[in-house]
């Protein structure tokens, strides 16, 4: 069995886990990304591309005023009116750091245009990514690539390998179906994604009424969460994520790439569209 080791291991090659990749890159010496599928991208790359930030730059240049209690008391009653559960925790969490988030793309060489509106929210904070959500994974892997990440396509986690109670790394198969052992200093990051692609989690966990509807991401199938049950992990089930509410949050994606899609993804074409 062919063996690697890491000082991090990061499970999926899409937008979490290459940022996941490139912050650890500045901090943790050695990092590997494992990534099934012949491409990094994820449902990041399929995804429209915008985020919800509060009190960012692009926000003070037009003077909106605007904070993260106040982007998490909308988020709140958004919640409260699609009858949804919402994590206070991880809610505070995600509005005190996303403006972070949109710094550290920024540097990356991330182009934004707006903040536009987005009702309910009580300001703009709606922020497009131009020219497609696809310039995500090319700065991140771009970032990645420059500081030494390692990427390896094709390379499917399979199970997590424990030793006196601690994950100290990852079995993978490669495209050939071999086994790899992987192993990770440091700790492993699992970003693979949701379970939309695995009916029998999707059943057991979200709704059993989901069987005639698409995967918006096929390669979703829960590779992560089968893993982290496996070594006695507990998964929450979302019952309030009902067929009815799942149908609405999600388009899928052309059949074809448009001209959109086929843009070039460089720092200096994004500045171009944006003040085109």
């Amino acid at each position: 069995m062919q063996e690697l080791s890491a000082d991090v291991v990061v499970v999926g090659g899409g937008g979490a886990g290459l940022a996941a990749a490139a912050e650890a890159s500045h901090f943790s010496g050695r990092v590997i990304v494992l990534e099934k599928q012949p491409d990094l991208g994820g449902t990041t790359a399929l995804a429209v591309g915008s985020i919800m930030a509060s009190e960012t730059d692009l926000q003070k240049k037009l003077n909106v005023k605007d904070s993260p209690r106040d982007h998490a008391a909308d988020l709140e009653q958004i919640a409260e009116n699609l009858k949804i559960y919402d994590d206070p925790k991880l809610r505070n969490l995600m509005t005190e750091n996303v403006s972070d988030t949109v710094k550290f793309l920024q540097k990356l060489g991330v182009q934004f245009v707006g903040p536009v509106d987005q009702p309910p929210h009580r300001q703009p904070r709606l922020h497009q990514i131009i020219p497609s959500a696809r310039g995500y994974i090319s700065s991140l892997e771009r970032h990645c690539r420059e500081n030494n990440v390692g990427i390896l396509l094709g390379m499917a986690a399979t199970e997590l390998v424990v030793e006196d109670q601690k994950v100290i790394g990852v079995l993978a198969k490669d495209a050939a179906g071999d086994t790899v052992r992987v192993l990770a200093n440091k700790g492993v990051v699992l970003a693979s994604g949701d379970v939309s692609a695995n009916k029998r989690l999707m059943k057991e966990y979200v709704s059993p009424d989901l069987d005639r509807f698409e995967p918006f991401n096929p390669a979703c199938t829960g590779d992560g969460q089968d893993m982290a049950a496996g070594i006695g992990a507990k998964l929450i089930a979302r019952r309030d994520f009902g067929a009815e509410g799942l149908v609405q949050i999600r388009f899928a994606p052309p059949a074809r790439s448009n001209w959109i899609q086929k843009l070039p993804l460089t720092p200096l074409m994004s500045k171009l569209m944006k003040f085109a």
